[in-house]
Order: C-alpha cells, then structure tokens, then sequence
C-alpha cells in the first residue's frame, strides 16, 4: 500500500523560499512533498537587493557565526544546483565605511573569529581595484580587506533554484496569491488562493513582508518593520570596473555578472526621500566620481544611470531573523533582513526541522517566542 508523503508548501518565492523550497525538494524528497506558492518567482525584495555575501561587521558573536555558516552552505549550494556557479563572484570587499578606530577593532574581532580581516593600503587597494580613483581612498591611508566576501544575482539564482527543485526533484510551483491560511481544529492545514484551497501537513511562510500579514489573521503578531532602500543600477559596461565588493563612506558598489554597477548606502541601500527619482540622480553622480577617468590613458568607459529600484525590506524589530515554529501547528515562519546571505542558512536548517523535526541549536535565537520575554 502507498502511503502519501506528507504536503508543505512554501509560500514565497523570492531567495529565502526558494532555498527552503529547494532544500526540501533536493534533501527531503524521499520525506515530502514540496509545493511552491507566489504570485512572481524572484520575489518583490530580493531583485531589490544589493545582495552582498558577508557576515562583516556589528554582529554578535552568535549571529556572526550563522552568517558565517551560511556563506560556507552558499560555497557548496552553488555548485550543486545547475546555473548557480555563473551568477556568484567571491572576489572579497575592500571596506572603510566606518571611522578608523571603529574599522581597526572590527578587523581585529572578526580576524579573532576565524573571519580573514586584514589592514591593506591605499595603494594595495587600487593595485586590486585599478579603477577607483585614489581621491575616493580614505586619508588614514588603509582599508579592511574582507577577501572570503561575495555577492550573487539573487532573483535569478532563486529562479534557477525553483527550477530544479521541479524538474529535478518534482517540486510544483503555483504562481499565485495567497489570500490567507487555512487552518481546521487549531492547526494550519494549507493555504487559501483565488483559485481555491490547497491544503497541506505544513506550511512555511517565507513571503517577506507578506508574511507578517498572513500571521496577523492567525492573531500571530510579526514585529518586522518595513524599511526601504534606494539602489542605483548602472547601464551594462563590458569593462571590469570592480573586481570585488567596494563598501566606502559613500556609496556601497559592486558590478554585476551582467556588468552594471549597481550602489546603495548602509549595506544595502539608503531610505529614500519623497522624491527618489531626484535622489537617485544625485547618489549616482557620486558613484561616477568614485572612478578615475582614466586607466593607462584607457578612458573610463561612459557610466550611465539606467535604472533605479526602491526595495522595501522586511526589518525585524530586533534586526535579527524569525525563524521556525510560531506557536501554531503546522506553520513555521522565515522573515529577515540580510536574507540574501542568509537564505542558504535558512533553506538548509528551515528544510531539516520541517520534514524531520530536528532543529538546528542555532535556530533557537531566533525564534519568534523571544519578543514575548520580559
């Protein structure tokens, strides 16, 4: 006699639900079954993102441990789902957004953690990094090297996620809404869309903002906080302008796989002013100037400003994740800021304690019952 597999689906399908998707799909098919429900596949925040691979600094200790892990999970997810590899660069971050006193403990406290931090020069910075212009370099005369440090085009490589875990592994995506959950007897049992229900053993919500909707008609409360975040989207340029990440007091660059150099500010972009378009203009202006004009009389190849995007990210209360059970059955939660680097993380360990039930320890710091604390 066959025996159903038990049902969860996972609603959102930007790169935090893709990676639990996936996960489950690759790594727990046997157990599960997996469906997909989102109405876009690349989700609303995540082709928003500035999408910076890093555990850097102004982390506790706990929480620079599971960045750190999710970048190492990021290093062996890329090779294994098809398409991943091309759209990844691990080319490290030269950094001085904070002031010199602040960016010398931080190398110190991060080298101390096993995380490779280092002092280099202003000149070893344009030696890696030819074409930023030397005006831009702080007068200290050094920066902090972060050389483990990536990026990765995030809307695509959740789409080629979502992609193999059906064709390879028979996950089911539904481009849908979900208007609200079910639930029968005190216990989530599916989710209710347009076209109808569709129940399930599980449900995992991973819809960024949209989840903290979905949990309040279940009177579950999500303190997340919108926050947007401007980012400046250069016009593709075939030359490498940036080999590597460029985190300065100003804007916060890296050039895509696709070549554009896309900028924000304060990691992942600035909050915008009633007039972004305006704004947006001006922050690129300063993203021009932070090259030479010039390269071993090689002029800097014409940057232009193609597009903007404002990306409204899920900001939890205490800024650290939400993740796994919420005190109803049969629904776990996994909203985030920082959810590009942590998304492998999450997919990993949100997968295991759905279809086994084995919780990873380093979930228990971020479980919603700890906003019920005195």
């Amino acid at each position: 006699m066959t025996v159903d597999k038990p049902h969860v689906i996972v609603v959102g399908a930007g790169i935090v639900g893709a990676s639990i998707a996936w996960h489950l799909a690759a790594k727990h098919g046997h157990n599960v079954k997996v469906t997909i429900v989102a109405p876009d596949v690349g989700g609303t925040a995540t082709p928003n993102s500035f999408a910076w691979l890093n555990a850097n600094f102004n982390n506790a200790r706990p929480y620079f441990d599971v960045r750190h892990r999710s970048m190492a999970r990021w290093h062996e997810l890329i090779k294994e789902v098809p398409g991943l590899l091309e759209l990844a660069r691990w080319n490290g971050n030269v950094q001085w957004q904070q002031d010199e006193e602040q960016l010398d403990f931080c190398i110190k406290q991060h080298a101390s953690w096993g995380y490779k931090a280092e002092k280099i020069s202003n000149e070893e910075v344009l030696k890696r990094e030819p074409w930023l212009a030397d005006t831009c370099l702080p007068s200290s005369g050094w920066v902090a090297s972060l050389p483990e440090e990536g990026s990765i085009e995030p809307a695509l490589a959740a789409k080629k996620m979502i992609e193999h875990a059906a064709t390879a592994f028979g996950a089911t995506l539904r481009q849908e809404t979900v208007d609200r959950l079910l639930v029968r007897d005190d216990k989530v049992v599916g989710v209710v869309t347009s076209s109808g229900n569709i129940t399930a053993d599980h449900v995992v919500l991973a819809a960024g903002l949209g989840t903290v909707k979905l949990a309040a008609t279940l009177g579950i409360d999500v303190p997340v906080n919108s926050r947007p975040g401007l980012i400046v989207h250069s016009k593709p340029v075939s030359t490498r302008l940036l080999n590597g990440l460029a985190i300065s007091n100003g804007p916060h660059m890296r050039q895509t796989v696709q070549g554009r150099i896309i900028a924000g500010r304060h990691y992942s972009g600035g909050n915008p002013t009633t007039d972004p378009a305006a704004e947006a203009d001006i922050f690129f202006k300063k993203v021009q100037a932070m090259f030479r004009s010039n390269l071993d009389s090689t002029p800097l190849p014409s940057l232009e400003l193609d597009f903007y995007t404002v990306g409204i990210r899920p900001d939890p209360k205490d800024g650290l994740p939400i993740l796994g059970d919420c005190g109803k059955k049969g629904l776990a939660l996994a909203v985030m800021h920082s959810g590009v680097t942590l998304a492998a993380f999450v997919g990993q360990t949100l997968a295991e304690l759905v279809a086994t039930g084995t919780k990873d320890k380093a979930l228990d710091q971020f479980s919603l019952s700890r906003f019920n604390k005195d």
